[in-house]
Formats: C-alpha cells, structure tokens, sequence
C-alpha cells in the first residue's frame, strides 16, 4: 500500500480560544491522500505580514500559510464559540490553498476559480456528522454566484 507522507504542522499560533492546528490535523488526516502528495508543510499563524488574505500557497516551498487570527477575527464572538464556523473558515481557507497546491502546474484552468468553488471539497471527509450540511451549503454558494 502506498503511504502518502503527510505535511509537517508547525504550529505558530497564538490564538488561545480555538485550538486551530489541531483543527487542521483533522483535515489532514481525513484529506484525500493523493490531494497531499509532494506539500511539504502547513504553517499557522497569527496573520499575514504581506496582506494577501486568510492563507497562501508557496509553490517553490510546497508549502501552506494559514493565518488563523485574520480568517477568525471576521467571525463575530457568538459564531466563534461553536466549533462549527471556526472549523468552516479555517477549512475554507485551507481547502482553497490546498487546490492552490493540487492544481500548480494546471495552466489550462482558472487556479482561483477553481480554489474557491472546491475549497470545502478536500475537507468534507473531516466533518463527521456536519458532511452533509456542508455540502447542501456549497451547492447554496455555487447557486448564489460564490466563486464566480
């Protein structure tokens, strides 16, 4: 059987509340193994020092940036008190850089279009009991523009 070697999670966060690596080795455990081949490492921090958004793929490093504090702080203080929506934000943010990393050498499609309509795709298998309202909520997004 062939075993993927799974990404290192180096964990540079200090968001105390909400326990995001141990979020992100769940999506990593449940990722499909070929989604993971050749990704090097999965960084979380707090934010980005560049501003380009909630995460980023680096190609040449094979590796993932998440910064959880930015992607947290656009919850309000309810939502982040149930697992359920810091999970989702974090997953989304990790599912889109994780296409990112699958679709690297993919010229021929759209590489952000593609990262915002599948980013849940990766992570659905680590939902347990929330798979399939994630899934009724990707149709909702695609159906609303999301990703357009």
């Amino acid at each position: 059987m062939n075993k993927t070697r799974l990404p290192e999670i180096i964990d540079r966060c200090s968001v105390s509340e909400i326990n995001v690596a141990k979020m992100v080795r769940r999506m990593v455990r449940f990722a499909p193994r070929e989604s993971l081949v050749g990704l090097e490492r999965i960084v979380i921090t707090d934010y980005d020092p560049k501003d380009m958004g909630f995460g980023c793929y680096w190609k040449q490093e094979r590796q993932i940036d998440i910064f959880a504090r930015e992607s947290l702080d656009c919850l309000p203080w309810a939502l982040k008190k149930m697992y359920i929506f810091p999970y989702l934000f974090i997953g989304q943010v990790f599912g889109h850089e994780l296409d990112h990393h699958i679709n690297r050498d993919n010229d021929s499609i759209d590489k952000e279009l593609s990262a915002e309509q599948d980013s849940l795709v990766y992570i659905y298998p680590s939902f347990g009991i929330f798979k399939l309202p994630a899934k009724i909520l990707r149709r909702f997004l695609l159906a609303a523009g999301w990703g357009r």
